[in-house]
């Protein structure tokens, strides 16, 4: 996997929980001050893929947020989910206000995603049949994308996955 360092920020798989993590007075779907602080040597502005690790309810997942570089045209958030039930529309809009709130925060730009989700429809991607195998296609999704971050991206976006 020859993917260079600056193309790919992955983040944790505590990330999405603790953005996700309810406080009291909080106001919104983030908790974007627990988080702010993760990215503060980085700018996630700079690079083509950032990769969000997501256990909701149990559950794992990979989203993808692609064109990062160019968040004014052409920003996109993939789902590779493997049971084909869950509500990611939950995960999606969390993501999209944290893009904004680091745009807000790091740069002082509106980092605005209003195109919607693409999600791996169930007949394009394997799909799990069972409640217990989430973390190994988790796994698999991510080396498929790391052996070709572009393909895998165009692949899903015209699915053909």
């Amino acid at each position: 996997m020859n993917v260079p360092e600056d193309k790919v920020y992955i983040f944790n798989t505590h990330f999405f929980s603790t953005l996700t993590r309810r406080v009291p007075g909080q106001k919104g779907s983030i908790n974007y001050s627990a988080v702010a602080r993760w990215t503060s040597k980085d700018d996630l502005f700079g690079y083509d893929y950032i990769v969000v690790p997501i256990n909701q309810d149990a559950h794992w997942y990979l989203a993808l947020i692609c064109n990062a570089p160019n968040i004014a045209r052409t920003p996109a958030i993939e789902d590779t989910e493997s049971l084909a039930k869950p509500d990611p529309e939950t995960a999606v809009r969390a993501l999209k206000d944290y893009i904004r709130e680091e745009g807000r925060d790091k740069r002082g730009m509106d980092a605005v995603i209003t195109q919607n989700a693409f999600y791996a429809k169930s007949d394009q991607i394997p799909l799990q049949e069972n409640f217990s195998d989430c973390g190994v296609y988790l796994l698999g999704y991510t080396q498929k994308f790391f052996e070709d971050p572009d393909r895998f991206k165009n692949r899903l976006l015209s699915g053909q996955m």
